[in-house]
């Protein structure tokens, strides 16, 4: 029950000739039809629904979570004036195993839409490290009411999946292997790149207690940022807008302090974290520490 597709008016003419015998004399008679065949967009369907680009839905997410979007909107606009009951069914075969994909009623539940209403069906989608790409999920919807029925070819939704942004950290100066009860100085960079689209990050670090930060010799490439103390540890917060594919960098200066009892440190042997990994907030990247060894010789 769906007009066809794009405005378009057919006219046909439908002629019957009818021949009657009456009193051995023949007389006939020409009767002639209209029929008008309308062809109009899918969103003025009798069972409509709408479209974007070619696509039901268009969800652009990176390579891990998970999100929920509106999948497809569907309108109930028969003549009839009747109720319908509906239910679609994804195909999932393009999408990759480290992708999981839930649209409303795929499991067979139907919808009621009243007469005149709109209904939106709602996706889910969970990515575990997914690769990037794009991704096209067919749907196809199905429907009933009282006097029918109808299969009907939906718009596809598409999936963008982009590459999830990467950081990294790496000693510019200083040693890895050091002596107890000297002074020491290090610099360190962190590095941040955005493969994907245009957004803020929150990048995240800790120096622990046997540190200090020279603030004054410090340097971010891009955006701004604060140091903050928590008990002998000082913990970094930097603050970045990357456009699609830039990178930004932060090198920081950090020097042994002296304890509470005057004396330098590392006052014992061991391995000890110049700064823990540092991490962007909201995503599941995280760089590797860097370790410095001290040696009690």
């Amino acid at each position: 029950m769906k007009k066809l597709k794009k405005s378009l008016s057919l006219m046909l003419i439908l002629s019957s000739l009818i021949i009657i015998a009456s009193s051995g004399k023949f007389t006939y008679f020409e009767a002639e039809r209209d029929l008008k065949v309308a062809v109009v967009p899918h969103d003025l369907e009798y069972i409509n629904f709408q479209c974007q680009d070619g696509y039901s839905a268009i969800v652009s997410v990176e390579g891990n979570g998970s999100v929920e979007f509106d999948a497809l909107i569907v309108g109930n606009y028969l003549n009839e004036m009747e109720e319908i009951f509906v239910h679609l069914s994804p195909v999932y075969l393009g999408i990759p195993p480290e992708m999981s994909m839930f649209i409303e009623t795929e499991d067979g539940d139907e919808v009621v839409i009243p007469p005149g209403e709109d209904y939106t069906f709602k996706g889910y989608l969970y990515l575990d490290n997914a690769p990037a790409g794009e991704y096209v999920v067919p749907v196809y919807l199905f429907a009933r009411w009282e006097n029918g029925d109808a299969g009907i070819t939906l718009c596809p939704v598409k999936i963008i999946v982009q590459n999830l942004p990467e950081i990294r950290k790496e000693l510019i100066s200083g040693s890895k292997k050091v002596c107890t009860h000297k002074y020491y100085e290090w610099v360190f960079r962190i590095y941040i790149e955005n493969p994907g689209s245009e957004k803020n990050f929150v990048v995240k670090d800790t120096i622990p207690g046997e540190f200090e930060v020279n603030e004054n010799e410090t340097y971010a490439s891009e955006g701004y940022y604060e140091f903050t103390s928590h008990g002998k540890s000082t913990h970094l917060t930097w603050k970045v807008q990357l456009g699609s594919g830039e990178g930004a960098y932060m090198d920081i200066k950090v020097y042994t302090r002296l304890n509470p009892a005057g004396k330098q440190e590392f006052t014992s042997c061991g391995e000890y974290y110049l700064n823990e990994g540092a991490y962007i907030e909201g995503y599941d990247v995280v760089s590797d520490p860097i370790i410095i060894e001290a040696s009690c010789k």
